[in-house]
């Protein structure tokens, strides 16, 4: 890969064609070793900051530049739009309402798992009653009980199972699970 060697650093140059080439680690610390300490001359550092004028530096665009970027690409502007296909309850979940909701039945559970009793740390709030199929009640306060993560995954596995069973078929595994709701 090196054609020659730099007379100022006696690091290898490198050909145009090899330029954006991923280097490994052991390169880059020999580079950084050999540059470190260059002192430059009055006269290259000159050069240096011409060749750098008006090009990107880095520094941060004014609000209004952002502003009218981010307008510009909202919406079906943008390039990762798929036609509106968010869900509802995403929105719903990122509002007041929900959040007001959630921290009154944290609050009211003392901020512990209704199932374990693990208090405080990876608590989340579970609707009873269905968070689709009853909009309703999506944030009535009764409708909400604080759990922990595993103990969370589970009632929601048993709410499934009790809503995809066959009545005529899974009538004692359905007993079984709804004895287990009202434990929980």
């Amino acid at each position: 890969m090196p054609v020659g060697y730099s007379n100022k650093t006696g690091l290898p140059l490198i050909p145009p064609s090899k330029k954006g080439v991923k280097m490994s680690e052991a390169q880059k610390r020999k580079i950084s070793k050999k540059l470190a300490g260059i002192h430059r001359s009055e006269e290259t550092r000159k050069k240096m900051s011409k060749a750098k004028k008006g090009k990107p530096t880095g520094r941060k665009l004014s609000k209004q530049v952002r502003k009218k970027i981010s307008e510009s690409l909202k919406g079906e502007k943008s390039y990762r739009w798929k036609g509106g296909i968010t869900k509802f309850s995403s929105y719903f979940k990122r509002g007041d309402e929900y959040k007001l909701w959630r921290k009154a039945v944290l609050e009211r559970d003392y901020f512990t798992c209704q199932i374990c009793g693990q208090r405080g740390g990876d608590l989340e709030v579970h609707h009873i009653f269905n968070f689709a199929d009853y909009p309703e009640r999506r944030t009535e306060i009764a409708n909400g009980i604080t759990l922990c993560k595993k103990c969370h995954k589970l009632a929601n596995k048993i709410q499934r199972q009790i809503e995809n069973a066959k009545p005529e078929k899974d009538c004692n595994k359905l007993c079984n699970h709804q004895k287990k709701l009202e434990i929980i």
